[in-house]
């Protein structure tokens, strides 16, 4: 891509060539800590997520998605390292109309892949049928990236998971959100990905209280790296835990 065009992709994301994460509650390179009881206490409960993993981390892209609701939902991806290389993780806040953070969740990516033709279909609720059922059964083969100690404290003797959807529970079927993603993977505005997203929240009370979240979405990016060109398909299945957004600290 040339310099034009890199430009022409910084200003499109956000409004200026010179910082491409302007605008964002965060940067690239900010260094995210944030507070580990919630997860000791989900995984006291049988949660999946691991809480021996560093309660901070470096942001390396962040993702805006929009979505017809009260409040401005963002991704800030931590950058990999030794630690949780196997285990992608992003903390995903909603802020509202002052750009206070309403809501936090910590997120744990549990399965990526490029979906055939008729995962499609399943993930845009096609017909009726797939994302927006009112239930999603996670099966305890699809947790092998996840850590033995919390996979058995989770399942115990169970092949599965049952979460219920988090959105209008009573309705037998409801159609997934649609978001338009924007994501930057650098402060410039040279990588980075657009596109159409379609995402429903399912979850799960744990014993002892508390909600473990389970986030399947897929993605079509349109452009990649601001060329429109490369276009391709991704689906994701995140795990989440919500935190506590007045302990959160990002610098």
């Amino acid at each position: 891509m040339n310099w034009t065009a890199t430009l022409r992709y910084a200003r499109a994301r956000f409004g200026r060539p010179q910082h491409a994460d302007d605008g964002a509650p965060a940067r690239i390179g900010s260094l995210l800590r944030w507070a580990n009881a919630p997860l000791l206490r989900a995984a006291a409960g049988g949660g999946l997520i691991d809480p021996a993993l560093a309660a901070e981390g470096v942001v390396g892209a962040i993702s805006h998605l929009r979505l017809d609701l009260d409040g401005a939902l963002w991704r800030l991806h931590l950058a990999p390292d030794d630690e949780c290389s196997a285990a992608p993780r992003c903390l995903q806040l909603l802020l509202d109309d002052t750009q206070r953070v309403r809501e936090a969740m910590l997120c744990q990516r549990l399965a990526a892949f490029v979906p055939e033709a008729d995962e499609v279909a399943i993930f845009r609720g096609d017909a009726g049928r797939g994302l927006g059922a009112q239930d999603y059964t996670l099966w305890r083969d699809d947790t092998a990236t996840l850590a033995p100690a919390q996979i058995t404290a989770a399942f115990g003797d169970q092949d599965h998971l049952d979460y219920a959807r988090d959105v209008n529970p009573d309705a037998r079927f409801v159609a997934p959100l649609q978001a338009v993603e924007t994501r930057i993977d650098d402060a410039e505005g040279r990588h980075g990905r657009e596109g159409r997203v379609w995402l429903m929240p399912y979850a799960r009370a744990l014993s002892g209280g508390g909600t473990e979240y389970l986030l399947p979405q897929m993605a079509v990016y349109d452009s990649i790296d601001g060329d429109p060109a490369r276009r391709r398909a991704a689906a994701e299945i995140w795990l989440a835990l919500p935190l506590e957004p007045d302990r959160l600290d990002i610098q």
